[in-house]
């Protein structure tokens, strides 16, 4: 059995099932981290509020352009399996597994410049910046087809069962 097949037939994807869920947290936590330092500018922070927030926001930014985007979508530079992972919990604290991201923007790049293109920029300036983290209009099986090379990774196919996990630590810190 693949390793595609595999994760399609595991009864821990059913954690997806509540359609709502997953996009409204996501838009919560967009709006938490964007409102978060307008609150501390309000409320007024210590000196090392504001490093723990630069290197956060430092981490939190390399894990999405650089590893979602960059590394697990398009595939430009080659690392170690481990950085690998580093990368990854890194991007799933701030924009979702990296095989969903993946597919999703792979997705896009396949339709873009067409009206079947949900990110594009004739959708709207939100809907181009934000529409892939909010999409979850794809099914597993699209996914799967779409990163299969990330599908063979075991601890990406964990990271895509359990994507909450690294964000509810992030949100900890």
């Amino acid at each position: 059995m693949s390793n595609a097949a595999a994760l399609s037939e595991e009864p821990a994807l059913r954690v997806r099932a509540l359609s709502w869920l997953w996009p409204s947290a996501t838009a919560a936590f967009l709006l938490l981290i964007h409102v978060a330092p307008v609150v501390a500018l309000v409320r007024g922070a210590r000196a090392a509020d504001w490093v723990a927030f630069g290197v956060g926001y430092a981490i939190a930014s390399f894990g999405a352009v650089g590893g979602l985007h960059r590394y697990f979508a398009h595939a430009s530079f080659r690392t170690s399996r481990p950085f690998q992972l580093v990368i990854a919990v890194a991007g799933c604290a701030v924009g979702g597994d990296p095989i969903s991201f993946t597919a999703r923007h792979r997705r896009h790049h396949r339709l873009a410049d067409t009206g079947a293109d949900v990110h594009g920029p004739h959708q709207g300036w939100f809907s181009c910046w934000f529409g892939t983290l909010l999409d979850y209009g794809m099914s597993e099986r699209e996914m799967l087809h779409l990163a299969p090379d990330l599908a063979a990774w075991p601890e990406l196919r964990w990271l895509h069962r359990w994507s909450f996990v690294p964000a509810l630590g992030a949100a900890a810190v």
